[in-house]
């Protein structure tokens, strides 16, 4: 039987990184995004280039209530055979995030980042659970240790991977294989230009990556894996010397 991908923000960087990538693999997809227009021009190239069946909705997961969540699901589900991977690559950042006072980028950046990706992740659970799955989600380094930069960022990627672990514990039972991605920094919209401490993945090399370990009974991965020593040592420093870092 023929397997399907769900992905959730496919319409640019990472995500669409990886519907390329998947879909090399013979794979066939169900693509996710605000933008009708974007899906579109992603879907026509992959089946230009590959032989799979592309599905494409576009969706503002940031507008989800517990209803819409639902029925979106059921309706994916009703589209294809059998769905047997679920990525959520969607985020937002904002240059206006640093300060617990800017009430409506902190609302704007939870709804995305975190409970819109919390309810579809909730019933696409309830659907993999008696398969042989996968369900990925990427998160940052930023969630490593709060600061004052992207201080809602940082916040609603800690949040996005408790709730995907309190899901693991509840379906630790069942065929589904919780994934998070804590990736660093990316060859990404969000990067250019900017000067960054550590070098820049390729979105390629991370969709590589993430396809690659879709089997393996792992939680948290790193990428790149040097990120991991980073964050031992983030984690590690004592108070009075992290509040002096800015980064």
């Amino acid at each position: 039987m023929k397997e399907c991908a769900v992905i959730v923000g496919a319409s640019s960087g990472l995500g669409r990184a990886l519907a390329e990538h998947i879909s090399e693999k013979g794979v066939d997809l169900i693509l996710i995004a605000r933008e009708a227009r974007d899906l579109h021009a992603v879907a026509n190239n992959i089946k230009i280039r590959y032989d799979v069946n592309v599905v494409t909705f576009a969706l503002d997961i940031a507008s989800l209530d517990n209803i819409k969540a639902k029925d979106f699901v059921d309706g994916c589900c009703k589209k294809v055979t059998i769905i047997n991977q679920v990525y959520f690559t969607a985020g937002m950042v904002s240059e206006r995030d640093n300060t617990i006072f800017s009430g409506e980028v902190l609302k704007t950046i939870m709804e995305t980042n975190f409970s819109g990706i919390a309810l579809l992740a909730t019933y696409f659970s309830e659907y993999l659970q008696h398969k042989k799955s996968t369900l990925a989600v990427i998160s940052s380094i930023a969630a490593i240790r709060p600061r004052s930069m992207n201080i809602a960022y940082s916040s609603s990627k800690i949040a996005m991977e408790y709730f995907i672990k309190g899901l693991q514990h509840n379906y630790e039972e069942s065929l589904i294989n919780f994934q998070i991605y804590r990736v660093g920094y990316m060859d990404t919209q969000m990067s250019f230009g900017k000067k960054l401490l550590f070098p820049v993945a390729s979105v390629d090399k991370v969709a590589a990556c993430i396809f690659k370990n879709r089997c393996r009974r792992k939680t948290t991965f790193y990428y790149p894996g040097f990120w991991i020593f980073i964050a031992i040592i983030i984690k590690l420093l004592p108070w009075f010397v992290y509040k002096k870092l800015k980064f």
